[in-house]
């Protein structure tokens, strides 16, 4: 009889594989069902033999390079679980900076702001905003998976009323937006064909669509600063996350728009640029 491994036994093997303990209990404590507290608790029982079989494939796939909240299908962001898949990229911290910015701003608002999103991928931005501050969000998504996605997530978290998805291209599909917003919020592409190449393979497992963007990677962002005044209303509010080494840039070419005014950097936990913000003003 072939002795069942104990979950302290799972967790050295996991550590092996992929060389990361809180990653090894993470997948575990996805498969059992439970917190990190009881795996250290009961660290000597004995799963049952098809959940020590899924432990053990989800370990050797993340060996791989696939990313552990695909494995897991969710991610977390602002404090909420989102369904995630390979159709779209999983929500990073650095873009809650340019959430609660934006949260900071809508708290000073004297009523509830329209929100457009420009690239919603799974709906994390959107559904936090209505969920969190109870904004009215139109968000344009390309991918018609990422959407199915999104569309999900915001009935997960009961604001499917408050967000209207709608699938176009940010630029080719813009007469589909009718009306303007107070606010336009969006995570574009913006990593260079330079930079993406350099990227690490577990990154490029998620959608190159979401990634890259032109020789500078800042051919979305330039795009979306050309097109502000289609989309938002005189005295509303910009906010973009942007790449590592672009807000020079980015404030450069946002100054040369005579509709945008008072734009601004805001840096991530690192210390490196990562939010652009603007005021739109006539045009």
């Amino acid at each position: 009889m072939v002795k069942k491994p104990t979950v302290s036994e799972l967790l050295d093997e996991g550590r092996r594989v992929i060389g990361d303990k809180v990653e090894a209990e993470f997948l575990l404590g996805h498969i059992l069902k439970v917190k990190r507290s009881f795996l250290i608790l009961e660290s000597k029982s004995t799963p049952d033999s098809e959940a020590v079989g899924l432990y053990r494939n989800l370990i050797q796939k993340r060996k791989k390079g696939v990313p552990s909240a695909y494995l897991t299908g969710e991610a977390c962001f602002m404090g909420m679980k989102f369904t995630v898949t390979p159709a779209t990229f999983i929500p990073r911290p650095e873009t809650e900076i340019m959430v609660e910015k934006c949260m900071e701003y809508i708290d000073g608002m004297k009523k509830k702001p329209s929100v457009v999103e420009l690239g919603a991928g799974s709906g994390n931005i959107a559904v936090a905003l209505a969920k969190l501050k109870g904004a009215e969000v139109t968000a344009l998504e390309k991918s018609p998976s990422a959407l199915k996605v999104a569309r999900r997530n915001a009935q997960i978290h009961k604001v499917e009323n408050r967000v209207n998805f709608i699938q176009g291209d940010m630029f080719s599909d813009e007469d589909i937006i009718k009306s303007k917003f107070d606010i336009l919020i969006s995570n574009p592409p913006y990593v260079s064909e330079t930079d993406y190449e350099a990227l690490s393979n577990e990154v490029r497992r998620e959608p190159a669509g979401a990634l890259k963007a032109g020789n500078s990677g800042m051919s979305f962002i330039k795009g979306i600063l050309s097109r502000s005044g289609r989309y938002v209303k005189r005295g509303g509010r910009i906010f973009i996350e942007i790449g590592y080494d672009q807000g020079e840039a980015v404030i450069r070419y946002a100054r040369q728009m005579k509709n945008l005014s008072k734009p601004f950097l805001v840096k991530d936990y690192s210390g490196i640029d990562r939010v652009f913000i603007s005021e739109v003003g006539p045009q």
